[in-house]
């Protein structure tokens, strides 16, 4: 798991255990590696599992500040725009 992306740290930065689930169900994995970079873990599962969650105390978002920020601007400006629009239809009227 790269650190940038996923960490599982205590507060004072101690390295903890991921939490890993298959299918919902609470699963045992074994940390093989570790580095400042990266924890490399190992984690059984048979054919038939769908889904593999592994969580951290830290995860990156999918969508970095700057996409907040251009759909905030956006949003300003979509208010704007249609109080603008309902004034112009009140004057019509």
């Amino acid at each position: 798991m790269p650190r940038q992306v996923i960490e599982a740290q205590d507060d004072d930065k101690t390295d903890i255990n991921y939490n890993v689930a298959i299918d919902g169900a609470t699963s045992k994995f074994t940390e093989v590696e570790k580095s400042d970079t990266a924890r490399l873990l190992e984690i059984g599962f048979g054919s038939e599992a769908n889904e593999i969650l592994i969580s951290g105390t830290q995860v990156v978002p999918e969508f970095g500040s700057s996409v907040i920020l251009i759909f905030a601007m956006v949003t300003v400006v979509l208010i704007i725009t249609i109080t603008r629009i309902l004034k112009v239809k009140d004057r019509m009227l």
